[in-house]
């Protein structure tokens, strides 16, 4: 049984929004805060107690139990491929990634690039951007229309949160 986890953490894109230091595990009003202590340091030390309890009270398995630690989950799982070319693989496994219930599989990776001009495209979306990495859902979002017509673009804008508007430019930010 492979019990599959990771130790790796994203990028902190809301370091203002934190009441304390990100990278040191601190307990407050008996809640533990830091990167990591659900997705998956936390869950990965639940598991190690688990086993150790288990064993303390002279539980006799019936197939191996392996604890597996990975460093790149949030991009390739290389690590996971050198330790496969090491040890066999499990038949079967879960990961303890975040809150309950089990994860039974990961989403996968999906990236895309995609680009155009927006000078050859007359009028339309001009640009899509966000500041956050690709490795996760990004907190926002900004479109920019090129256009001459500002009030249509305004009026299916009613969702963004800030509206630019330039000379033959609107940037919609949700």
């Amino acid at each position: 049984v492979g019990v599959l986890g990771h130790i790796d953490v994203v990028d902190i894109q809301n370091i203002g929004e934190w009441e304390t230091e990100p990278f040191s595990m601190t307990i407050k009003n008996n809640k533990i805060f830091g990167r990591g202590v659900n997705d998956d340091k936390g869950p990965l030390i639940a598991v190690l107690y688990a086993a150790k309890i288990l064993n303390d009270m002279n539980v006799k398995w019936k197939r191996r139990v392996r604890i597996i630690a990975g460093g790149a989950e949030e991009t390739t799982w290389e690590c996971m491929e050198h330790y496969f070319k090491n040890h066999e693989q499990p038949i079967l496994g879960f990961s303890p990634d975040g809150n309950f219930p089990i994860v039974n599989g990961e989403k996968g990776i999906l990236n895309i690039n995609i680009s155009f001009n927006c000078e050859d495209a007359g009028e339309g979306i001009c640009k899509i951007e966000s500041r956050n990495k690709v490795n996760y859902v990004c907190d926002d979002l900004r479109v920019v229309f090129k256009t001459k017509d500002i009030d249509n673009i305004i009026s299916y804008s009613k969702n963004a949160t800030e509206i630019l508007l330039g000379s033959d430019e609107v940037t919609l930010i949700y």
